[in-house]
């Protein structure tokens, strides 16, 4: 059962005190389904967006995304338009000229096995608070063309890049926008309006402001080619519609089946990988989790399949990874402040998965 009530934050304040703390911009959400039931809670310190409910205020999710982008390519295998197995070099024309590509399948870029780097050497963002807005497919497939990576096939290498990669193939292969991929295989059938990587004027409107962990305000990100990676808005109220779907795909004949195809994980050279999902493994039970973080927001989401279980944790102030880059900012400006705490979603996010478990 979902309620658009919240309830009292205390219960959850020991978990969540130290990251809130020194964040006086901060609009945090944190959506709980345990055994059914729904819940939301909230932590504001502006008044930015004090009037939209928290279950209904956007986030970038970050890379979250590619969870919904590995769902996308076991849906685009189902439907024939490709196969997790052939190499990429049979998808992009321009990349046959390196025998490189004849070595990677789209399955090695959703398992971050491909060899490739976490980002592109020939990255050079005219504002690096929003870098991926100004790298097109020209100079993606300008690195990819001449990229030799063979002793790195098979380790595991996360990569944005790969990922940026998959997700610009799926919609080349299938001539569809990644929104409208989403929409076509996610959102419709799963009933999320408020999740897209493009926003509507109305949605403009709810997208809270993001910030990094000095609390300067910085732009939100355009993923240009790089969508399949990090690209994605959404609300609690829509991921834990996701995260319900995710518990229930194996008891609901409704609900998609590729949805569940990637809570398994799959030989890859004699070794299990796992798609889009990370595996949490504690000494008594385990669970499914990934992350999100751009420059002005971070996100955690998880689900324990067991117990019925799930969470989503939503924050407009960035991850810790721009922590150096937000120094090195400021004192380039010579308006630097200490930041806040360097507690991070993920943190607050296994902490209440343990709180779920032990909980009655």
């Amino acid at each position: 059962m979902q309620s658009n009530q919240y309830q009292p934050y205390q219960p959850y304040q020991a978990i969540t005190g130290d990251y809130v703390r020194g964040k006086k911009h901060l609009q945090l959400t944190i959506g709980i389904i345990q055994q059914g039931e729904v819940s939301y809670f909230q932590h504001r310190t502006s008044s930015r967006g004090s009037k939209v409910p928290g279950n209904d205020m956007l986030y970038e999710i970050g890379s979250i995304t590619k969870v919904f982008t590995s769902i996308l390519l076991q849906a685009c295998a189902e439907d024939g338009y490709i196969s997790l197995g052939s190499p990429i070099s049979k998808y992009l024309e321009p990349l046959r000229s390196n025998p490189y590509w004849d070595q990677i399948s789209l399955q090695h870029l959703a398992a971050h096995t491909s060899g490739l780097p976490r980002l592109a050497a020939n990255m050079k963002p005219r504002n690096r608070f929003n870098p991926f807005a100004d790298y097109t497919e020209e100079r993606m497939l300008a690195f990819l063309t001449n990229y030799i990576g063979e002793n790195k096939i098979g380790s595991y290498e996360y990569s944005n890049l790969g990922f940026g990669l998959l997700g610009h193939i799926l919609c080349r292969i299938t001539g569809c926008t990644y929104d409208e991929l989403l929409y076509k295989y996610i959102t419709g059938p799963l009933h999320m309006p408020n999740t897209s990587v493009h926003l509507s004027t109305e949605q403009e409107q709810r997208l809270a402001m993001g910030f990094a962990s000095t609390g300067k305000r910085v732009p939100h990100w355009d993923l240009s080619v790089h969508e399949g990676a990090g690209g994605i808005k959404s609300s609690a109220a829509d991921m834990i519609t996701f995260l319900q779907s995710n518990l229930h795909a194996r008891q609901n004949s409704a609900i998609p089946r590729y949805l569940q195809a990637i809570h398994s994980p799959v030989s890859m050279n004699g070794t299990d990988r796992y798609i889009g999902w990370v595996l949490e493994k504690q000494p008594e039970y385990e669970y499914l989790w990934h992350n999100g973080g751009t420059y002005g927001f971070s996100s955690y989401t998880a689900f324990d399949l067991q117990n019925d279980t799930g969470v989503i944790v939503l924050s407009n102030y960035c991850y810790a990874s721009p922590f150096i880059l937000d120094i090195l900012v400021g004192q380039l400006l010579s308006k630097w402040r200490k930041p806040g705490s360097r507690m991070t979603i993920d943190e607050i996010g296994k902490q209440l998965m343990n709180a779920l478990r032990a909980s009655p």
